[in-house]
């Protein structure tokens, strides 16, 4: 992901804040040669330098029932709402007439592996990621 040095977060606390407020994130995994994206939504857990995220799948989900599940790298974003900016907005693309439009949000990306771990609950699988 780029980031705007001028833009970048990197305080734990604050990155922790926005993923509990947005839990619903964007897995992704390579496997085969081919790249798969999930919708899942995920728990922050204070533990570790980074702190742990975990979530549960059915064993039904591809996620479960891939082959290449075992030790599986795994990139994870977190986004928050986010908004077009027109460039009239800016003081200095007004002064300028450099009109570039932009566009905010926040996101917060991590990496890791996904490990599974079975729950006694029939039917379900937990996911975490270090």
């Amino acid at each position: 992901m780029h980031i705007q040095p001028l833009f970048a977060i990197e305080a734990r606390d604050e990155l922790h804040r926005l993923m509990r407020a947005y839990p619903l994130a964007t897995l992704f995994t390579v496997a085969g040669g081919a790249v798969d994206a999930n919708l899942l939504p995920l728990e922050v857990i204070d533990r570790g330098t980074h702190g742990v995220l975990a979530g549960h799948v059915a064993r039904s989900h591809s996620l479960w029932t891939n082959e290449a599940r075992e030790a599986c790298d795994v990139t994870v974003v977190f986004q928050s709402p986010n908004a077009f900016i027109s460039p009239r907005w800016y003081v200095n693309g007004q002064r300028s007439g450099r009109l570039a439009p932009s566009w905010n949000y926040i996101a917060v990306q991590a990496t890791g592996r996904l490990r599974f771990v079975e729950d006694a609950a029939p039917g379900c699988a937990r996911t975490s990621k270090r």
